[in-house]
């Protein structure tokens, strides 16, 4: 491939061989680290995971990774896979400053003709399994109130079915079981939002209280 193009078809090659792996089933979100436990941002492509997990960084808690995710069934827990933050053009000039990193660091073209730049973790997780204090749900429109809306249950475990993958695109009953084990065991929202600065203010109180 050409040279520009290197960084994002390893980064390819990297998640495809972890999702071939049937030790772990991996769900595509955002893990933060918190005292009381691990919270999980999820959301279609596009729903600001990537922003929103990096600007509540800058708030204190940790962000352990924001792209992929691997359940341990066993345990009913997870553990973030800590790739570098995936910074699309939009939100560059905004999280560059924040994170205080190299704003000449250069845009790389991926696959799918977006250019991206790579930035190391803010701060090293450690790469340990947690139980969830909170599953969040994004949805970003232009001009929406900020707001947190309690999730059903079992509209939340749906969900999160939705954004698992496993190697041979079937649960088994102890993935059943332990993803069930990880909504039960936390609030779940929907968060409604336009702006990721907002969003994370009112997170990041929801999870101080």
């Amino acid at each position: 491939v050409a040279r520009a193009a290197a960084g994002p078809e390893l980064r390819f090659a990297m998640i495809e061989m972890i999702l071939a792996d049937p030790a772990h089933v991996a769900i595509h979100g955002a893990l933060l680290e918190t005292g009381m436990g691990g919270v999980l941002l999820c959301g279609q492509p596009g729903a600001g995971k990537s922003t929103l997990a990096a600007t509540l960084a800058q708030s204190g808690v940790t962000l352990a990774g924001e792209d992929m995710v691997l359940l341990d069934a066993e345990h009913a827990a997870v553990s973030a896979v800590p790739l570098p933050l995936t910074i699309k053009a939009g939100s560059w000039d905004r999280l560059s400053r924040r994170l205080a990193v190299d704003e000449e660091l250069p845009a790389l073209p991926r696959a799918d003709g977006q250019a991206v730049r790579y930035v190391p973790l803010p701060a090293a997780a450690s790469p340990r399994w947690h139980k969830l204090r909170a599953i969040v749900r994004l949805e970003r429109r232009p001009a929406t109130r900020t707001e947190l809306v309690p999730l059903d249950r079992t509209a939340s475990l749906r969900q999160l079915f939705a954004d698992a993958h496993s190697p041979t695109g079937r649960s088994s009953r102890a993935t059943v079981r332990a993803l069930a084990t990880l909504v039960e065991g936390a609030e779940n929202f929907t968060l409604h939002y336009s702006e990721a600065e907002d969003a994370a203010a009112l997170l990041a109180k929801r999870l101080a209280g």
